[in-house]
């Protein structure tokens, strides 16, 4: 499933700064505002959240499941499907950065991971889709 640190603790792989270093980083303990409905995507859950709050401190504003995880009807073969609102906008970079960590921890999930990024400034249609088809994980509401 995933790597362990040194303590034996779930953690996953992670690109580090300079020369395409690659790291673990330990599973988060912090509880999740919501549940998949399962224990083994929630922990894949924590894991990526980890990951991006590690590589991008204070910048994400929130963690929404979308899909059928999100719809409380998923199957054996489901993908996970989080979507990451940044707060303000995108700085350079950023977009790219993440796209690449999502890569990262997809190789090392047992399930498919899909992850959609955006900057809270200029969401429109958007917004109304993560309010009604979404479940805030982790992190804060746009609105609040």
């Amino acid at each position: 499933m995933y790597a362990e640190d040194e303590a034996g603790r779930p953690a996953v792989a992670a690109r580090g700064e300079g020369r395409g270093a690659v790291g673990l980083l330990p599973v988060s303990s912090r509880a999740l505002l919501a549940s998949s409905g399962s224990e083994k995507i929630d922990e894949i859950l924590r894991t990526l959240i980890a990951a991006f709050e590690t590589t991008f401190p204070g910048r994400v504003r929130g963690y929404y499941l979308l899909g059928s995880y999100a719809e409380g009807n998923a199957v054996a073969l489901s993908d996970v499907d989080l979507a990451l609102i940044f707060k303000g906008e995108l700085e350079e970079g950023e977009q790219d950065r993440a796209a690449q960590l999502g890569e990262t921890c997809g190789q090392a999930s047992p399930v498919r991971l899909d992850t959609l990024v955006r900057g809270e400034e200029g969401l429109t249609w958007e917004t109304v889709g993560l309010k009604l088809g979404s479940v805030l994980l982790y992190g804060r509401s746009s609105s609040q």
